[in-house]
């Protein structure tokens, strides 16, 4: 980094060095150039960013990332547990109400001819009334 030092101790170098010119050369140009060139060196490194912030960035991110892993592997872990009971609840619901409609046809009385007749007539006779 370049400190207030460390400029002015090389600007004293440039100034002595022009100084060893000859009369006739443009003396001053070079000193103007050089403090143009350094202002625009100060410029420059304080809008860079150091290594260190751009490391510390970088492992911000990663943990960031890390946790929205983490995060996405437990919703999924929950999303497949709640699919597993629910195909169970649905497995066995199934089960019972099939259960259900065996045991009914067979607990239901038997329609014998007579019952079936009499179901026949009395439709009729409910038809004629209408």
């Amino acid at each position: 980094m370049l400190t207030l030092e460390k400029r002015d101790r090389i600007r004293s170098n440039v100034r002595q060095f022009t100084g060893t010119l000859p009369d006739g050369s443009n003396s001053d140009l070079l000193v103007n150039a050089f403090d143009e060139i350094m202002e625009e060196v100060v410029m420059v490194e304080s809008e860079k960013a150091s290594t260190s912030e751009i490391k510390l960035l970088i492992v911000e991110m990663r943990e960031g990332f890390k946790r929205v892993d983490n995060r996405f592997e437990s919703m999924q872990h929950q999303m497949d547990q709640r699919f597993n009971s629910l195909q169970w609840f649905m497995g066995i619901s199934l089960t019972v109400l099939a259960l259900l409609i065996t045991l009914f046809g067979y607990l239901k009385p038997p329609i014998t001819a007579d019952m079936l007749e009499k179901a026949i007539i009395s439709g009729i006779e409910k038809a004629k009334i209408k």
